[in-house]
């Protein structure tokens, strides 16, 4: 049997850091296991469902590195791959239901339905369809279509236990009451129920594992339902615990970032995300925590999926996506940095690729996102004294030293030019010696001088890249001559 599981979201917005979960510990497995990956577009929800949202899943997904044997894209022997696209499919099958007597139609209005709900509300009973329109005679029936009524498709469920197999949480039971009784599979409008669809898409895809998040459960119930009523052997099912945000609620936006498009675009590399993602609610058996995909991929197994809720702790992935930085080599650095310079055209124009290839190397020990870069780079591109700068330069032991350095500077001769780490560590001792300044008071005011804040990378590296005539131009300015 060849495995086969399906990443199957709804194109109703951006792809939420969970369902990103799902279609990574999905393609694990069945790559893990050589199978196949499919990906399908649940799209029934015609007033929400966009192409655009189609699109942008579609981006984000191949960006973390899951790529699918069949989909949208990659037309298959078990397309199409669009929910609005096999309607024909779930009719075929609704009629076979009808004809069977498994399901029949249901013409109670929304009226109707609501002040039966009223009422059980009253009697502090949970919702539960009655029945009203299972039993109906055929002359009954004939009556209300001739009146034209509009009706809804519904299954005949009898009282039962419903046993679920899970791969993940072991063995889980419903009881076919707990329902809400018989639920609908056709609207009055002719769009498909979710619970329906997903039934006959996987029987026709040939889905042979179902690995989802555990608020399908319910849903898992239904299914088997259904897979029974049709004749139909059930996927195996496997439910994963949710991810809740830092103080235990289901992640939303109100923690933050949660959406796959927003990781990216705030600079993480798909590489982290792709490794702190698997960690939540995996893991290997040890303390390992940076794990190349293809040692995640190797080791990955559904045994060690937790049935306890995983905690997104996003300072974690910042620090996991700091070393995945310092993993680059400078080519690589230089390519996935940047696209997040708004200036780096002029800059490479200015000054040249390598010149910013050495700048990105310089601080790539000091940043965690790749949106980290940008106002760094400004910094030695271009001279913008903050405030604790400023606070440096009103200082008159600060101006000693700037004045002292800047002299040395300006009376290098052209033997020592271009300026290097090695002039500046003759230079240093000499200020030093004049000013009797020494550590951060010596440092620090330099560094402010230079790029325009008294934190960050070592004057030795900073002067050099910027020239000697440059660092001339930002101490005068900074002593405001």
């Amino acid at each position: 049997m060849t495995i086969r599981v399906r990443f199957a979201p709804s194109p109703t917005g951006m792809l939420h850091i969970g369902n990103a979960r799902t279609a990574l510990f999905n393609w694990l497995f069945v790559r893990h296991h050589g199978g196949e990956f499919v990906f399908r577009i649940e799209d029934t929800d015609r007033e929400r469902s966009t192409k655009e949202s189609e699109i942008s899943i579609m981006e984000d997904i191949a960006w973390l590195g899951l790529d699918w044997n069949e989909g949208p894209d990659k037309p298959g022997a078990h397309g199409p791959y669009r929910q609005s696209e096999r309607t024909s499919i779930y009719e075929d099958h609704c009629s076979q239901l009808l004809n069977e007597g498994k399901a029949y139609r249901c013409y109670c209005t929304k009226e109707e339905l609501e002040a039966v709900k009223e009422a059980q509300r009253q009697r502090k009973e949970p919702p539960s369809y009655p029945g009203t329109c299972r039993n109906l005679s055929p002359e009954e029936r004939a009556d209300r279509e001739k009146q034209g009524l509009s009706s809804v498709v519904r299954l005949r469920i009898e009282p039962e236990d419903i046993l679920v197999n899970d791969l993940i949480r072991g063995e889980v039971v419903f009881g076919s009451h707990t329902l809400g009784g018989d639920f609908v599979l056709f609207r009055s409008d002719g769009g498909v129920m979710y619970n329906f669809a997903v039934v006959i898409d996987d029987v026709t895809m040939k889905i042979t594992h179902v690995l989802r998040g555990e608020d399908h459960l319910t849903n898992t119930a239904k299914q088997i339902l259904i897979y029974r009523a049709l004749g139909y052997e059930p996927p195996q099912f496997g439910h994963m615990a949710m991810i809740l945000g830092p103080d235990r609620a289901k992640l939303s936006k109100r923690h933050g970032t949660v959406s796959v498009r927003q990781f990216k675009d705030e600079g993480y590399l798909p590489e982290a995300l792709f490794n702190y993602m698997s960690l939540l609610g995996w893991n290997p058996g040890d303390e390992r925590e940076k794990m190349p995909r293809e040692e995640i991929l190797r080791e990955f197994s559904l045994e060690r999926l937790t049935k306890s809720a995983a905690i997104f702790d996003f300072k974690k992935l910042r620090w996991m996506n700091g070393l995945y930085i310092r993993d680059l080599d400078r080519d690589q650095l230089f390519a996935a940095a940047r696209p997040y310079l708004p200036d780096a055209g002029n800059i490479v124009a200015e000054r040249g690729e390598e010149w910013l290839k050495d700048v990105l190397w310089l601080f790539r020990d000091n940043v965690e996102v790749l949106t980290d870069f940008a106002p760094r780079v400004g910094m030695i591109a271009a001279f913008e004294a903050g405030e604790e700068a400023q606070k440096l330069f009103a200082e008159e032991a600060s101006q000693q030293v700037m004045r002292a350095f800047r002299d040395e500077l300006a009376g290098l001769d052209g033997a020592k030019l271009p300026l290097t780490t090695e002039i500046i560590d003759e230079i240093l001792p000499r200020v030093q010696e004049a000013t009797g300044a020494k550590g951060r008071k010596l440092f620090m005011p330099l560094r402010a001088a230079m790029i325009g804040s008294p934190h960050g990378p070592d004057i030795r590296v900073v002067g050099p890249m910027l020239g000697r005539d440059e660092v001339v131009r930002r101490l005068d300015a900074a002593l405001g001559v």
